[in-house]
């Protein structure tokens, strides 16, 4: 099921604000031997569920295809993400979900922050980090380890009394919902402002009408 699940990877990305990179991509037979696969391997294309949406065409995925993997190989991926255009400059805000439906041996999370930046941090109960602060910066870590396989596999929002809790951890640097209201409200200003156009449109549209509906 591993070799299966692992067979094909698949990376999501938003061109207008990112660079994402595949720099290696390597399977270790148990015999030892070593297929490293190359960069012509990787397929950049328009992500699967946003085929019909252009509105959405800098939804992009990058797929690999992983010939021969079979049970007992090791894989080995290194993926490198860079958000060149922030949608917030000055701020960063992170989710994540620990591994809740495979075997896991060691997985790890590193979130390094400057000493002196408020984070507001939520986690799951049992998912609390160590914190050390080390020349200037605080650094948050998670070690987790999961050996066998949930017992439950682990679901999206729950139907019924039951809520979903949301990602296990949680961080950024909005300090409260009005502060990431006012951020919001500037993008939207920009956008919701109509054009010349639009203007005279609407006023011939409303011409010799009596009411406002």
């Amino acid at each position: 099921l591993g070799a299966q699940q692992l067979g094909r990877l698949v990376f999501s990305y938003d061109a207008s604000r990112e660079r994402l990179e595949i720099e290696s991509v390597e399977v270790q037979k148990p015999g030892g031997g070593m297929l490293a696969l190359t960069a012509s391997a990787v397929r950049d294309a328009t992500a699967v569920t946003m085929r019909d949406f252009p509105a959405y065409a800098d939804v992009r995925e990058k797929r690999v295809a992983v010939p021969a993997l079979a049970p007992g190989d090791l894989l080995s991926y290194r993926v490198t993400r860079t958000i060149h255009s922030p949608p917030a400059p000055g701020q960063f805000w992170l989710s994540y979900d620990f591994v809740e439906d495979a075997p896991v041996l060691d997985e790890q999370l590193e979130v390094n922050v400057p000493a002196a930046r408020a984070v507001t941090l939520k986690t799951h109960s049992g998912a609390e980090p160590d914190v050390t602060e080390e020349s200037g910066r605080r650094i948050y870590r998670w070690k987790r380890a999961q050996p066998h396989r949930a017992e439950s596999e682990k679901a999206g929002p729950a139907v019924g009394k039951e809520e979903w809790p949301g990602p296990a951890v949680q961080l950024t640097t909005f300090q409260s919902w009005e502060e990431l209201g006012r951020w919001y409200a500037g993008q939207a200003r920009e956008r919701a402002a109509p054009t010349d156009a639009v203007r005279a449109r609407a006023s011939e549209l409303i011409r010799e009408r009596a009411s406002d509906l």
